[in-house]
């Protein structure tokens, strides 16, 4: 069984990624293209990454990113929700 990291870390990780690929993860809640669950299987998704730093570092050094990297578990979820 894969050991899942800490869920506030790969939260604001998640989140980060979402706002680096133009995704208002509050809105499409909103407008309903995002469920809680959803939300918090991302997060969960998130939470097995195997590049926890790499990405911490890409969404440091990228304000933007046109697309997820391919490691990214939740990259074809955030292009679905990409405003």
């Amino acid at each position: 069984m894969t050991k899942l990291g800490d869920a506030r870390k790969h939260y604001w990780l998640m989140k980060g990624m979402a706002r680096a690929r133009g995704v208002d993860l509050g809105r499409a809640m909103t407008e309903g293209r995002l469920s809680t669950t959803g939300y918090a299987g991302m997060v969960t998704a998130c939470r097995s990454c195997s590049r926890p730093g790499a990405c911490k570092a890409l969404t440091n050094t990228h304000e933007a990113l046109e697309t997820g990297p391919a490691y990214c578990v939740n990259r074809d979820r955030l292009t679905d929700l990409r405003d």
